[in-house]
């Protein structure tokens, strides 16, 4: 393509620009900010209909909903021509929470004779129905993976997910001492909660409270490194902070980075990583400095620690995840920063 030419979100974060926030209150700006994003979003989920600049590429949506059809067709064969008959518990709406090039990941990594663990976030409340799915898939009990084995038998590594490997955040300041990892538990406390408050319910309510930056990077290694045990996390990203702060990228979700050898790549993939946006725009991954608790830049470490992902490729490819792994354990290698030389062989996964 020409190098001139830019993508219909570019232009249209161009069409509009960051408000003039001069002399406004935060209600204002946060109402500015949301109208903004508004503007963008709606037109770009009206992109391919018909009189919209996009329409000529209505037949390539409509392969995209072709290729979700094809796992849906798949899976009702599957359920239809099986030994058990089909209940209400297959229904197959519940097995498309997770699309097949992330288990097709998984699969990969397991035939290469990999060790990595898998963490899932959201600022949802869609934890529940992913952990059904991934857990049924590790257990072998997804009717499109029947020989999958994540579970501990036959030698695999056990990735279900299980009670003590729910969590929550928790921030109420950008900085370190703000931030807690609550073990045990997908609610969230109100904002107006404060660390010991947090702190001193954790017995009660039979949770964890984990605080700062470094002791959530330090347990969570310890975790990873404990093969004895479930080696996949579930963990709500806490958005009443995000939101408060018009989805500021130093409100988002936080990704831990040291700076010395840690041994484990980290990698976070997610679809909200827009690297050309200015952090009014709202990135929503929250890079930071465990030892500093600084921000990161974004070209520090995207396509090393971050990495974008394209829904239309990861749809249609089924391979997708893979390059990206492979992409960004190449980049690590090429890296010339020393902390992050040899950290690509053992991998932990956040989605």
């Amino acid at each position: 393509p020409d190098d001139n030419l830019i993508t219909y979100e570019k232009f249209l974060t161009r069409r509009f620009p960051n408000p003039d926030t001069e002399g406004l209150t935060k209600e204002e700006v946060s109402a500015k900010v949301h109208e903004r994003k508004e503007n963008i979003l709606s037109r770009l989920h009206s992109f391919t209909d018909l009189g919209e600049p996009g329409e000529r590429y209505y037949i390539h949506f409509t392969e995209l909903k072709s290729a979700l059809d094809r796992c849906e067709s798949d899976l009702r064969s599957t359920l239809e021509n099986c030994s058990f008959s089909p209940t209400d518990e297959l229904d197959p709406s519940k097995y498309h929470r997770i699309i097949p090039a992330f288990f097709h990941l998984l699969l990969w990594l397991q035939a290469a004779g990999r060790d990595f663990c898998i963490i899932f976030r959201t600022f949802g409340d869609d934890l529940p129905g992913i952990r059904e799915e991934f857990n049924d898939f590790c257990s072998g009990e997804h009717p499109m993976y029947p020989s999958a084995r994540f579970d501990g038998r036959e030698g695999s590594q056990d990735l279900r997910i299980t009670d003590d490997r729910l969590g929550t955040f928790f921030r109420n300041s950008g900085d370190s001492e703000g931030a807690c990892l609550i073990l045990g538990t997908l609610d969230q406390p109100s904002l107006s909660t404060s660390i010991e408050q947090l702190i001193s319910a954790s017995d009660a309510q039979e949770t964890r409270v984990i605080h700062g930056f470094k002791n959530i990077f330090e347990h969570m290694q310890r975790w990873l490194g404990d093969k004895t045990k479930a080696r996949s996390f579930a963990f709500r990203d806490y958005y009443p902070w995000w939101a408060a702060n018009n989805r500021h990228v130093s409100a988002g979700k936080l990704l831990l980075i040291p700076r010395e050898e840690a041994g484990v790549h980290h990698i976070f993939f997610d679809d909200n990583i827009m690297p050309e946006i200015n952090s009014l725009e709202q990135h929503i991954i929250d890079p930071r400095d465990i030892e500093t608790g600084e921000s990161l830049e974004l070209s520090e470490i995207l396509h090393k620690h971050l990495v974008k992902v394209e829904a239309l490729y990861a749809i249609t490819d089924f391979n997708y995840f893979v390059k990206a792994l492979i992409t960004s354990e190449r980049n690590m290698r090429q890296s010339e920063v020393k902390s992050v030389v040899g950290m690509a062989r053992d991998g932990a996964f956040n989605f």
